[in-house]
């Protein structure tokens, strides 16, 4: 995520979502104090999958409508 970010493929505030999910995500496959409860499982899976559509499909989707304008 550092280098999405560095590159300013990943906007500020979609890196923070991806911090925040590597902690939780941390948090519960190595923490025994931090307990992950349901609901913010569930919320960290909705966050990342629009990560992952925002980096992997929108970025690339918008990139090509931009050049197909160009013509």
């Amino acid at each position: 995520m550092e280098n999405f970010h560095s590159k300013e493929i990943l906007e500020h505030t979609f890196y923070k979502w991806a911090n925040e999910l590597r902690i939780i995500g941390n948090d519960g496959a190595h923490s025994h104090d931090q307990i992950v409860e349901q609901q913010d499982a569930e919320e960290v899976i909705e966050f990342f999958d629009a990560l992952i559509t925002y980096i992997y499909h929108l970025v690339n989707q918008y990139d090509e409508l931009i050049e197909r304008r160009k013509k």
